[in-house]
């Protein structure tokens, strides 16, 4: 666990792996078991874009190489600042992916206010990075590669 994290309560973690709602993998496992078993399934649906659980896997682990390129490295915090939109899942699952840490903001989040996450933060390493909607490039997800991924 990561330091500054409290930790659940032993007795609620010791019924919840009972009961089966924890498996003690992690994210990146239970998608990749869901893409192996349900490959071809939506994973989300977004009005009239449907993205398979193979494409979400895929997408989701090009980002995450891109990210790495980019400098980022495991546990490194990194604001996402974007729309309710398919991409905030696909980026979210390529941080978790390659070992970051998503810091979330909402998106009506001004971005003025988004500088100021590390002041609220006093127990935790300040973000190293920030994705907002407004360095978004205009290409497919599956070959995004931020074009600021810029210290905090």
């Amino acid at each position: 666990m990561l330091a500054g994290c409290t930790p659940w309560p032993v007795e609620l973690a010791e019924r919840y792996r009972r009961k089966g709602y924890w498996e003690d993998v992690s994210l990146g496992e239970m998608l990749n078991r869901s893409a192996r078993d349900h490959a071809g399934k939506p994973a989300l649906i977004f009005g009239q874009r449907r993205i398979s659980y193979r494409e979400l896997v895929e997408t989701s682990d090009g980002l995450a190489a891109g990210l790495i390129r980019a400098g980022l490295a495991p546990r490194d915090r990194v604001v996402l600042h974007l729309p309710n939109i398919p991409e905030i899942v696909c980026v979210f699952l390529a941080l978790v992916t390659m070992g970051a840490i998503p810091v979330m903001a909402a998106a009506l989040t001004p971005s003025a206010a988004i500088t100021t996450i590390p002041m609220r933060m006093p127990r935790a390493s300040p973000p190293t990075a920030s994705i907002a909607w407004a360095t978004w490039c205009e290409r497919s997800a599956a070959t995004y590669i931020p074009r600021d991924v810029r210290g905090m």
